[in-house]
């Protein structure tokens, strides 16, 4: 069905298309553009993995900067999104939506709500709330296994067709709210407190870490690892197109323990690389099994503990992204461009490769000397 409309404020386009969701109470718009001064109470519905929420920070930063006045809720749809968000200086408030969404939201009227996803997860959480709902990519439900494009770095013409998912997400906002140039500040908002703070060095000092002890952090696996079946009896190595070989963590352990004896790496993980950490700790003395221990915002305070990290494209590497400790990020199977640290950050190494098999353990102890000798 197709509208025009000349005579309404709220929209700067002289048309639009709607389409109707799942509940008939609930019209989706695809807008072009907006008058923002018409919309004060704006709801954002968050991606659901840890990674994707962090990439939208940016975003809502700049635009409460560039519209002071405008109330922005997050209407998280994962517990992992909802953490992301709690105690943003940026916003009114977050909510935790996985389970469902709080009596208290479906009360309160909207002026707009924005979803960066049109999926289930998202539609299901559109159709609970008042006021209009703006899909940013439309309510096409993704196909799972479809292969991605990916584009090596090093050429201009090849990084043409791609930029940072935080850049991506900051260049929505623009053009729908018309809101002036963005600045180029794409750094996360990742508040911790003292008590996170508190809790990643009484885990250290529990340990026995001394402060003259250099500390590595290695988070080689990712979400998936559970999935692929990746650790048995007879397979004592990881086969996951994102994950670390274990065989070069070894490699790397081993050059680390040779030319710093007193070094320690701290592995971290969720429960998925739990089985892979504890046997690395006992194949290597210098390596210590923190896995499962920490949540997301004590993670970022563990890593502030840290003299390096060093990260597969996951979760863990963009809450290391949000601190500034230096950082070592392995890729194999996903672009840097799109998915890496956020652009211009500091203190960052990038090692790339066609697939994880090819990232040696030697390579990257050469990346992380040089890492010492610049930065600390």
């Amino acid at each position: 069905m197709r509208s025009t409309c000349s005579t309404d404020p709220t929209y700067s386009s002289s048309s639009w298309k709607t389409s109707w969701s799942k509940s008939p109470m609930r019209r989706s718009f695809s807008l072009t553009q907006l008058n923002s001064t018409h919309y004060q109470s704006v709801a954002f519905i968050t991606h659901h993995r840890l990674g994707d929420a962090l990439f939208t920070t940016p975003a809502i930063r700049e635009l409460k900067r560039q519209i002071p006045d405008i109330e922005i809720t997050i209407l998280a749809t994962s517990q992992a999104a909802h953490e992301v968000y709690l105690g943003n200086p940026h916003i009114k408030a977050a909510y935790d939506c996985s389970e469902g969404v709080p009596t208290e939201v479906k009360e309160t009227h909207l002026d707009l709500t924005l979803a960066g996803l049109g999926n289930e997860r998202s539609l299901s959480v559109s159709n609970t709330l008042n006021g209009a709902c703006h899909f940013f990519v439309g309510t096409r439900i993704s196909l799972k296994g479809q292969p991605r494009p990916r584009f090596k770095t090093g050429g201009a013409d090849k990084n043409e067709a791609i930029i940072h998912a935080t850049q991506n997400h900051i260049n929505k906002f623009t053009r729908l709210f018309q809101l002036e140039s963005p600045c180029c500040d794409f750094s996360y908002n990742l508040p911790i407190t003292p008590k996170d703070t508190e809790f990643a060095k009484k885990k250290l000092q529990d340990l026995g870490i001394h402060q003259d002890q250099r500390l590595v952090g290695l988070h080689i696996g990712c979400r998936n690892i559970q999935k692929s079946k990746f650790f048995g009896l007879r397979k004592k190595e990881l086969t996951n197109s994102r994950a670390w070989r274990m065989k070069e963590v070894i490699e790397f352990s081993g050059r680390l323990a040779k030319h710093d004896p007193q070094a320690r790496g701290i592995l971290t993980g969720t429960g998925s690389e739990a089985p892979l950490n504890a046997h690395l700790q006992k194949v290597c003395s210098n390596l210590i099994d923190l896995s499962n221990q920490f949540s997301i915002k004590q993670s970022a305070a563990l890593v502030n503990e840290l003299d390096t990290f060093i990260c597969t494209d996951t979760g863990m590497q963009h809450i290391s992204s949000s601190t500034s400790t230096p950082l070592i990020g392995l890729f194999g199977a996903t672009n840097p461009v799109d998915t890496g640290p956020y652009p211009g950050r500091k203190q960052t190494t990038i090692i790339e490769a066609d697939n994880m098999d090819m990232i040696r353990g030697s390579e990257v102890f050469l990346a992380y000397s040089e890492t010492l000798k610049n930065h600390c």
